[in-house]
C-alpha cells in the first residue's frame, strides 16, 4: 500500500524459470572452450488501485499479470588454466555474451486499454548489449575434501538498441565437497553478488507506473548460502542439486527480494 502510494502498480512476486543448454570442449590440456544458451520463462503479478466511476476519489484494487518467454543471452566462454600441480588449480575465466536475447518484450496490463505494451526491465529476457564475462577460479583438494573459490564479473558495453544497459554484476562466491560414498558427495556454497542501476532508460516506459520501469530502483546486493548433492552415474552422467537461501539482502528502493532457489543440472562428458 505504501508503494502504491507513489506508483500506479507495484510488483507482488515474479517467477523465473531458467532453463541452460550448455557444451564444452577441451582442444587441449590447459584450454576448455563452450557455449551456454538459457530459455527463460517470466511471470510477474502486480497490484493497482483503479478509480471506481463515481466513487468519490474510491479506489478498487485490482490484480493482474504478465509474462515473457523465450530465448536469453547466448555465453561463449573459455577457461585457461594458469597453474595446475596435483592438489591446486587456477584457471583463467573468459567470455562473452551476445545479445541474443529479446528486450522488446510485451504484454497486456489493464492500463494498456487492449494493447501490448512494452515490460519493464526484470522482464525483458536479455541484456541487448555485448557484455565481457571476466573472471579467475580456483579449485583445491586436500585428502578427499574439495574446495574452491572464484571471483567473476558481468561487464556491460555501450547502450542496446533501447538507448540503456544493465548495470555491472559481481560475483565472488566459494564452496568445499565432501564424498560419503564412491558416487555421491554433498557440498556448500556461499555466494556474494553486487550489481548497479540501470544506465540510461527505455523512453517507452513510464518511471511513474511502476518502480521496475525506474533505471534508478535496480542496484542490489545480497549473499546467500547453498547446500547440494552430486550424483555419478554411468556412462559419464552426473546429476547435482542444489537448494540456495539468501540469508542477506540490500536493495535500492522499492524491489522484490528474492527466494529462496532450487537448481537441478545434468551432465554428460564424453
Amino acid at each position: 500500500d505504501e508503494v502504491l502510494a507513489d506508483f500506479m502498480a507495484v510488483p507482488r512476486s515474479m517467477t523465473m524459470q531458467m532453463h541452460m543448454f550448455g557444451a564444452m570442449y577441451a582442444p587441449s590440456n590447459e584450454l576448455t572452450v563452450g557455449l551456454m544458451l538459457p530459455y527463460i520463462i517470466n511471470d510477474m503479478k502486480l497490484a493497482m488501485d483503479m478509480p471506481m466511476s463515481g466513487g468519490m476519489g474510491m479506489t478498487m484494487r485490482t490484480n493482474f499479470e504478465t509474462q515473457s518467454q523465450g530465448i536469453g543471452d547466448l555465453k561463449a566462454v573459455a577457461l585457461y588454466s594458469l597453474f595446475a600441480n596435483d592438489k591446486h588449480r587456477v584457471h583463467l575465466n573468459m567470455g562473452l555474451s551476445l545479445p541474443t536475447g529479446s528486450i522488446d518484450e510485451k504484454d497486456e496490463t489493464p492500463m494498456s486499454m487492449g494493447n501490448d505494451i512494452i515490460l519493464p526491465y526484470p522482464m525483458q529476457l536479455g541484456s541487448g548489449t555485448y557484455d565481457v564475462l571476466p573472471g579467475v577460479t580456483y579449485n583445491g583438494t586436500q585428502d578427499s575434501l574439495s574446495y574452491g573459490g572464484q571471483l567473476s564479473a558481468v561487464l556491460r558495453t555501450f547502450s542496446n538498441e533501447r538507448d540503456y544497459r544493465l548495470g555491472n554484476r559481481y560475483q565472488a562466491q566459494a564452496w568445499a565437497a565432501l564424498p560419503i560414498g564412491q558416487t555421491v558427495s554433498l557440498s556448500v556454497r556461499g555466494d556474494y553478488e553486487q550489481w548497479g542501476n540501470i544506465v540510461g532508460e527505455d523512453s517507452d516506459l513510464n518511471p511513474m507506473m511502476v518502480p521496475t520501469a525506474r533505471k534508478d530502483l535496480r542496484a542490489g546486493k545480497q549473499f546467500s548460502t547453498a547446500v547440494g548433492v552430486n550424483v555419478l552415474l554411468p556412462a559419464g552422467n552426473r546429476i547435482a542439486l542444489e537448494y540456495e537461501v539468501p540469508v542477506y539482502q540490500d536493495l535500492d528502493g522499492p524491489q522484490l527480494a528474492a527466494d529462496p532457489m532450487l537448481t537441478l543440472g545434468w551432465q554428460l562428458v564424453l
